[in-house]
């Protein structure tokens, strides 16, 4: 199954959750320092056991470009993110396209 990149899955409400590895790789793209990206792009989860990316008001990942449909760290991305769909176990994937 290869995705299609169509952006649905980026537009879902949920955590990314980031690695340690995640971060030391966002931060060198980006050019910025580790303490700064954390209090710009990320949120302590609710069970405060680790971070995750910011999402917009809509839900939406705060790294989605909606004009171009596509993922403005896509290089860097998070693992979580670079194994979807592979190894996620989701029941409903509404609107997600693969070939």
């Amino acid at each position: 199954m290869g995705c299609k990149q169509c952006g649905t899955c980026c537009r879902w409400s949920g955590y990314v959750h980031l690695t340690d590895k995640d971060i030391k790789r966002i931060v060198s793209y980006l050019n910025m320092d580790e303490i700064e990206f954390i209090d710009t792009y990320t949120c302590l989860t609710n069970n405060r056991q680790g971070l995750s990316i910011i999402e917009r008001d809509d839900g939406s990942c705060v790294f989605f470009d909606d004009s171009t449909n596509l993922c403005n760290i896509y290089n860097v991305r998070p693992q979580q993110c670079r194994e979807f769909p592979m190894r996620w176990h989701l029941k409903d994937m509404t609107g997600c396209q693969f070939d």
